[in-house]
């Protein structure tokens, strides 16, 4: 495993708790994001959140290198990491076959220090696809990358903080958000487009707890997030698409519907183009910050 400062920055594509890609290799998600973590603590993700998901889809055999290390320049609000020797992998690299997927388990561990509570980081994981091509000839390497941006409790936690913190964690991992792409084609502008009616489409908060859940949702644009996907424009004015709830309340084991509407304004700038939105679902807790994502691209009538 190979840790450190990059000496250039890889074109990335990233997309919080979605995934990131190039050509022949992506990575799922694109982000872990962790709130409220404690100091003197470690942290499997695949556990509090999910694994790291690599899907190699090249031509040839090849070895999967990832790589630790610190941004040029950390997202808003958050600071450098001060050591990538907080995250660990458990190999070097991963050989991997055309069509494989690979799971890989990383472990966060905050060392125990008061000079770290109430702090933000940000770190990155580069994932390199090196080709075993015969002698002679080059290989295309790909490249991709995932980051872990996370926050740090500002005081130390007690034990019945500790429990509900282990609580919701538990009830967050029974609850699901679908699905994680939407894809809206021909929509037309200058009128109000109920998603449900015009497409047969919407989203669905799942519930599999045995108690209620709070959900706040809320609508980003990719700019307000620093994400960028090529084709596809980021919506200035969020005002063009309606959630149906600020909040829903889903009932145990029970699913709710999320309904959209959008409203595109009947001018020139909005024909024709292709957008993307993200609409976020998030547990109504101050003990937890957890949320789930559906990116929706959309298309407009010309």
């Amino acid at each position: 495993m190979k840790k450190g400062k990059l000496s250039s920055v890889l074109g990335l594509l990233i997309f919080m708790a979605s995934s990131a890609w190039a050509m022949g290799l992506s990575v799922n998600p694109g982000e872990f994001q962790l709130e409220n973590l404690k100091i003197g603590q470690s942290y499997d993700l695949s556990k509090i959140a999910k694994p790291l998901l690599i899907r190699y889809s090249g031509a040839e055999k090849c070895d999967l290198v990832i790589t630790i290390y610190k941004p040029p320049e950390p997202i808003a609000g958050y600071e450098v990491i001060p050591d990538t020797g907080w995250v660990k992998i458990d190999k070097d690299f991963y050989p991997a076959l055309p069509g494989e997927d690979v799971r890989v388990a990383i472990v966060l561990s905050i060392p125990d220090d008061e000079q770290y509570l109430g702090k933000r980081y940000d770190v990155r994981l580069s994932v390199t696809a090196r080709a075993r091509v015969p002698q002679g000839k080059v290989g295309l390497n790909p490249a991709v990358a995932t980051r872990i941006v996370f926050g740090i409790f500002k005081e130390r936690g007690t034990v019945v903080e500790q429990k509900r913190f282990e609580e919701v964690l538990q009830m967050s991992r029974n609850i699901s958000f679908t699905p994680t792409e939407l894809y809206l084609d021909d929509v037309p502008v200058g009128k109000e487009v109920d998603v449900k009616k015009e497409f047969k489409k919407s989203m669905k908060l799942s519930n599999l707890n045995e108690s209620a859940i709070s959900l706040i949702m809320k609508c980003w644009t990719p700019k307000e997030l620093g994400l960028d996907m090529p084709g596809y424009e980021s919506i200035d004015d969020k005002s063009v698409v309606k959630i149906s709830k600020n909040k829903i309340k889903v009932k145990p084991d029970k699913i709710e519907e999320v309904k959209l509407c959008l409203k595109f304004p009947d001018k020139k700038e909005y024909r024709g183009r292709k957008f993307l939105v993200i609409c976020e679902a998030s547990i109504d807790t101050d003990v937890l910050a957890t949320q789930y994502r559906t990116r929706i691209f959309i298309t407009t009538q010309k």
